[in-house]
């Protein structure tokens, strides 16, 4: 499998997703500014607290904004670059699964799975990739009703991922030196 072939594969899924979530978002914020159309229009449908309206306006107005900044995020590729061996990168790809007690021997250079931390967490579905330049991964936060904002899950996640592997090859690294010098010196 290839890098592009990969990309096709991660958002082929959630093609349709991304453009309901698109139109969602921007949908939630028309709503705000029809709710504050009619805020100001019309004062006396909206008599008393003037300051729970308007907090309603700004809560549905972020809710979208902050939607729309993190939905190209869910579709997002990270890349890790190295240029050590495949049987290392595929070494630190298995310590990884084994880790999040994943016991799935790697066929190939690509490998996908849902991942659920606890019994009351979101899944999330796993997407990694290796080849001789670098490993690939995406996270995609994924709840069975739908839904995309999961106030940083995602991304903690990702990045947690990106540090096991790199720890991992980079200790790999240091022992493969560690080895040469100590082999030099006898």
């Amino acid at each position: 499998m290839t890098y592009q072939e990969f990309e096709q594969k991660v958002r082929k899924k959630t093609g349709f997703d991304k453009y309901w979530y698109y139109g969602l978002c921007i949908a939630v914020i028309l709503l705000s500014f029809v709710l504050l159309f009619f805020i100001t229009t019309r004062p006396d449908k909206f008599k008393g607290n003037q300051l729970f309206h308007y907090s309603g306006f700004f809560f549905l107005l972020l809710l979208g904004i902050y939607g729309l900044y993190k939905l190209p995020n869910r579709y997002k590729i990270m890349t890790i670059d190295t240029l050590q061996p495949l049987t290392k990168k595929k070494a630190a790809i298995e310590m990884f699964l084994s880790q999040m007690d994943r016991t799935t021997e790697l066929s190939d250079n690509y490998f996908a799975f849902t991942y659920r931390k606890g019994f009351w967490s979101s899944p999330y579905e796993i997407y990694l990739f290796f080849d001789d330049k670098s490993i690939c991964l995406s996270v995609q936060g994924h709840d069975y009703d739908g839904g995309f904002i999961d106030l940083g899950g995602t991304e903690r996640l990702r990045k947690k991922i990106a540090n096991d592997i790199q720890t991992y090859l980079m200790w790999q690294a240091c022992l493969q030196h560690y080895i040469s010098v100590i082999g030099a010196e006898e």
